[in-house]
């Protein structure tokens, strides 16, 4: 049977998936068209792309928002038009990465003026159009990202120049024996691979997930496992760990061959994908390659800036010690930290030591140096030298720009003597003495102090309001009142390895551990200091890998990283690149293109925090990267859910053209977003919310059409997440679901009203019922008198109010105390006996519906949808293309749960 697609079907790689046959690109056909018949499981299928047009600025690029970015489907084809009389038309050539045969290059840069590479990229010359203006027209067979620019005659200097580069995402086509679908269809599981057991075992423990209609499954790293146990604290990333093995002795490659052997099963018996994480920005802390190797990590040694970080780090840790063995004369309750009185005398004891040691001195100048150094200078300069200078407006910040070395040791910082002794000879007129030069830098270095003195004193008071931050939440509010070596005050940011190799600086030793914080960028980079502000939330089972700039800066490193992505490249269907944020994008860059080189056809995700969209784009263009995760499980209305679903919908990439043109324009969009209800490193879905919440949530996402995905366990509604550290046990081998879902009969939810009157700014909730968490339930204010309502089931709770984030107090309610002698509210909720029918069968899991709402999502990925909101329900509709006369209505209300599905 051959079954012949609408023209709409984007085309795809003819290198795709060892599934394609093989074949020489076609030419391009009368409109645009590419026909193209590759042969999958048995099946003929038609294929076609599209071929859309963009217009060339004068500088070589697209204009649209840099929030944005181009993205097409592999098999699409562009036209860049040129305008008459652009600055780049003469002689213009149109560079490209895209590889024009089947070889990809495991990285390509892009051009500058003048650069040998220009021969390693594809070449393309213009055409001519009807209108007489220039045009490229260029098919990307080849998924990945891949930049541009635009060879041309400069007339006005006669010399040959390139513009800038400018990157287009060719997504790719994903593939089993028996299904071809593009990202929009996607339904991912993530799961833990040390909870399918064993490698061989892997198939049989996905099968009931295959039979919910999952088509893709993501695993957490696999690779041997560091000390803490963690599935992302990886020692060695070149072996898989021994958990998935019964034989401990097996060989590296002989275990990489079980587990492509166990990746082919599971797409070939259960059409289903496999993606892997790939973590490239940190190793775990017992690491044992480090101790031959560590300069693959930060350590004092190539950021010697990090040492005033290590100073505070250590003195931290030594008062810690104190504290805990109750050696701290200023603080008499020691080792406990039980109230406010506790911290705020600990934190008093703790700044005077911090003032004692004298930190600020690292970032101050040496001045005797400098002395030595400009005496130097006066003996080699000379007169016409001073006279080429030119004037300097604001001295002092000439100063801090040419000073360095900040951080390093006390009095290290470092001035570029002969910059700044020749602007201020220079405003001397003449005077060439070493008094008169002094004199006068002298005051500039003491206005460069002042100005280093104040910013220390606003990065070590942000340092110790982290500390005390850090303190109320982890001793106060979850009652770890005890300060022991296991609990300490804070955090050790930093480990001491025992080197082995009695050459190398001991500093190298001394490396950084790696951790969270909000910022997008190198946040161990020298001019941030967030490990001196203590602005980094840490890991303390991995340290920070150190790539450096380039590949030469770290070269073990780059090379070990290259086998391990190359491994899974070969093995898996996709990556999840895990920490994203935190990993810098030319490295990003580089080991994506070099995992395409490999494997073209990866899809890959992004675990992305970041709060700029520029950010997102320009991290998704470079890398090439096919969607961003996203999580709904904190959507706290219809409104927000249906903002989410919109947002994601405009991120798909799409085409425009007005009536009266016949052009199809490439309308760029933000990147592609993977909507998890839940991922895998967050509280369960039943500790946020309850069954009759996470049903509407589930069965939306169902319906629109943009990739989505899960963590085992939502649809089983497990009472608590299971842990990347400690979880040991197997998935439970379940029972197929039934095939139709029936009401039931279910008691009535009781909601439980609690009440503050008083003023503050913010107000919130904390108790049993929520794990005595200040965030999760905030009173919402109504002329001083705060109100929240709360499902519970039956039982009593203790609680506490809390005000501004700070002050637990206790509301008018009735009180009762803990086996600690604490003093809470108390709440006692008594069992329903009402019961009501609800409107979908809500037993021991939602499977049932989970496998209803994943086959639609497949069938509904190519339609038109459309959605409303009012209050807090929320309707979707799709109409699917080849079914004009019928369309899918979800109804779905948050509160109290409704749900319904019509076709």
């Amino acid at each position: 049977m051959i079954r012949r697609p609408p023209r709409s079907t984007h085309c795809i790689s003819s290198a795709a998936s060892d599934v394609y046959k093989r074949q020489t690109p076609k030419p391009l056909m009368s409109g645009g068209w590419i026909f193209r018949w590759q042969a999958v499981a048995g099946i003929m299928e038609k294929i076609c792309g599209k071929t859309y047009c963009v217009q060339l600025r004068d500088d070589g690029l697209i204009s649209y928002p840099n929030t944005n970015l181009l993205q097409i489907h592999v098999g699409d084809s562009i036209v860049f038009e040129i305008a008459r009389g652009s600055a780049i038309e003469s002689k213009c050539t149109f560079l490209t990465s895209h590889p024009t045969g089947d070889q990809r290059k495991a990285f390509l840069a892009p051009l500058t003026s003048q650069d040998p590479n220009r021969s390693l990229l594809a070449s393309f010359d213009p055409v001519k159009t009807p209108s007489g203006s220039l045009a490229f027209q260029i098919q990307f067979v080849h998924p990945g990202s891949f930049f541009y620019q635009i060879e041309y005659l400069d007339t006005a200097t006669e010399n040959m120049n390139v513009t800038s580069p400018d990157w287009i995402v060719v997504h790719p086509y994903l593939s089993t024996p028996r299904k071809l679908f593009t990202a929009e269809s996607l339904v991912v599981q993530t799961v833990f691979g040390r909870s399918l057991g064993k490698v061989k075992e892997w198939a049989d423990a996905l099968e009931s997930q295959a039979k919910l209609g999952y088509n893709a499954v993501h695993l957490a790293p696999i690779q041997k496992y560091g000390d803490s146990g963690s599935l992302y604290a990886i020692k060695d990333q070149l072996s898989i760990d021994d958990v998935y093995f019964e034989d401990e002795k097996m060989a590296d490659t002989e275990r990489l061959e079980e587990v492509h052997k166990a990746v082919k099963e599971i797409r070939e018996k259960h059409d289903m994908v496999c993606f892997i994480d790939i973590v490239l920005n940190h190793t775990a802390r017992n690491s044992e390659w480090l101790l031959k190797h560590p300069e693959s990590v930060y350590n004092l040694h190539n950021c010697p800036y990090l040492k005033v970080a290590w100073e505070l780090d250590k003195l931290l840790a030594d008062f810690s010690k104190a504290y805990a063995q109750a050696k701290v004369p200023e603080c008499p309750y020691a080792p406990y930290i039980a109230n406010d009185t506790d911290l705020d005398m600990a934190m008093a004891a703790l700044r005077g030591r911090v003032k004692e040691r004298r930190l600020e001195q690292y970032f101050m100048y040496n001045k005797g140096g400098i002395i030595g150094c400009l005496e130097k200078l006066l003996k080699t300069v000379s007169g016409e030298r001073v006279r080429e200078e030119e004037e300097v407006e604001d001295m002092v910040e000439f100063v801090l720009k040419n000073s360095f070395g900040y951080g390093r040791k006390p009095l290290g910082v470092e001035l570029d003597v002969e910059k700044v002794g020749l602007k201020i000879l220079k405003r001397l007129n003449g005077k060439y003495d070493l008094a008169s030069l002094w004199n006068e830098l002298d005051e500039h270095l003491d206005k460069a102090n002042s100005y280093w003195k104040l910013k220390y004193e606003e990065m070590i008071k942000e340092a110790l309001e982290n500390i005390e931050k850090t303190l109320r939440y982890e001793k106060l509010q979850l009652r770890n009142y005890k300060v022991t070596e296991e609990s300490p005050l804070a955090q050790r940011y930093f480990m001491e390895l025992k080197s082995e190799q009695p050459d190398r600086d001991p500093d190298e030793f001394v490396m950084v551990h790696n951790g969270w914080t909000k910022v997008t960028e190198d946040f161990v980079g020298p001019m941030g200091f967030h490990y001196f502000r203590r602005a980094v939330v840490i890991w303390e089972d991995n340290l920070k890998l150190y790539y450096g700039n380039k590949k030469e800066d770290s070269p073990y490193l780059w090379n070990r990283m290259e086998d391990y992505v190359k491994a899974m490249a070969q093995i898996f269907h996709g990556f999840r690149i895990d920490n994203c944020h935190s990993t810098p994008l030319h490295v990003l860059e580089y080991f994506m293109q070099y995992a395409r080189s490999v494997n073209e056809s990866l899809f890959i995700f992004a675990e992305m925090f970041s709060t700029s969209y520029q950010v997102e784009a320009e991290y998704a263009k470079r890398a090439g990267i096919n969607a961003l995760m996203k999580e709904s499980i904190y959507i706290n209305s219809a409104q927000d859910l249906n903002d989410m679903i919109l947002r994601a919908l405009r991120n798909v990439p799409a085409d425009y053209s007005s009536q009266h043109e016949s052009k199809l324009r490439l309308n760029t969009t933000r990147p592609k977003e993977l909507i998890f209800d839940l991922t895998h490193d967050n509280s369960s879905s039943m500790e946020v919310w309850n069954t009759q919440a996470i049903l509407p949530l589930v069965c939306c996402l169902g319906m629109v059409n943009v990739p989505v995905g899960t963590t085992r366990g939502v649809d089983e509604l497990w009472p608590k997440s299971i842990s990347v550290r400690d979880e040991q046990r197997l998935y439970q081998c379940l029972p197929d679901v039934s095939e139709s879902p029936k009401p039931v009969m279910a008691p009535k939810e009781t909601i439980a009203t609690f009440t503050y009157k008083g003023r503050a700014n913010k107000v919130a909730v904390a108790g049993s019922f929520n794990e005595w968490s200040t965030s999760k339930h905030v009173l919402v204010e109504r002329e001083e008198v705060w109100e929240i309502a709360v499902p519970l089931s039956a039982g009593k709770y203790l609680y506490k109010f809390v005000l501004d984030d700070k002050e637990w107090i206790i509301g008018d309610a009735a009180t009762e105390s803990d086996v600690e002698g604490n003093v809470n509210n108390v709440m006692i909720v008594e069992e329903s006996k009402e019961m009501v029918e609800t409107n979908v069968a809500i037993e021991s899991d939602i499977r049932s519906i989970r496998r209803i709402m994943n086959n639609l999502h497949f069938t509904i990925s190519k339609g038109t949808i459309s959605t409303y909101t009012k209050e807090d329900v929320i309707v979707i509709t799709q109409q699917l293309e080849d079914e004009k006369e019928s369309a899918y209505v979800l109804v779905a209300r948050t509160n109290p749960m409704y749900l319904s599905l019509i076709h």
